[in-house]
This record gives structure tokens, sequence and C-alpha cells, in this order.
């Protein structure tokens, strides 16, 4: 597989998993801790983002869930698929919300988060700065 983004251009994922259930959430999260740590960001608020987004993926979505991780200059990019095909509102985590805020969290400490819903999945990008 190849990724591509207009500005970072095309490379093969660091990381591209497939989670069944929640069970593997903990080996994904540490799986991005290492990751970003081994490109010198900031190792929490990465493993902190994709977590929410898997965690997104399972009780909005459908497994499986998909996670794919690249980098490119100073940008972390990370992108998480569900089969559920549930498009995601505009307006989701711009402002925060008593009853979680997750997606809030996330776009504080990603640069730019897109949504894609098509064919029946949803995808969520977020582009992490070196911070």
């Amino acid at each position: 597989m190849t990724v591509t983004h207009p500005g970072l251009g095309a490379t093969k994922p660091d990381i591209d998993l497939r989670l069944d259930d929640a069970t593997q959430l903990p080996d994904a999260h540490n799986a991005v801790l290492a990751w970003a740590s081994s490109h010198r960001f900031a190792a929490k608020p990465a493993a902190d983002v994709t977590q929410e987004l898997l965690a997104n993926g399972f009780a909005h979505g459908e497994a499986p869930v998909r996670l794919v991780c690249w980098h490119a200059a100073d940008t972390l990019v990370v992108q998480v698929s569900d089969r559920g095909g549930v498009r995601i509102p505009p307006d989701a985590g711009r402002q925060r919300k008593a009853n979680g805020g997750g997606m809030w969290r996330v776009r504080q400490v990603a640069d730019v988060v897109t949504t894609d819903t098509h064919g029946g999945e949803t995808s969520v990008r977020a582009y992490i700065p070196r911070g």
C-alpha cells in the first residue's frame, strides 16, 4: 500500500494494523507511542489521538477498524477507517462537550482533521505537527 496526500507526497505506511475488536487497543496505542517517539514527536499526544479515533471507530462504526500511520517531514499522519459508513458531522469536535469531547481533544493536537465517508467506510485522518 502507498499513501498519498498533496504536499506530503507518497510513501509506504509506517504502521498498518487491522483491529478486529477493542481488546487490541492497548497494542495499537503502544505501537503508536513507539512510532511517534522514534520520529522525535511528542509520543503521548499522538498515541492519545490515535486511541480516541480507534475507540470512535469501534463505538460508532463497525469492525474491522484499520489504523494506518505515516510520517512526512515534520508531520505525523494517523488515519483510522471503519466499515460503519456513518457520516461524521462537519462540526464534530469544534466545541468541547460535557459528555466526552474526544474529537475536540483530537482537534487540539492535530493541525488538520479530515473525514470521509463513502462506499460503506468512514475514515478520519489527523495531521499531527512536531510539537
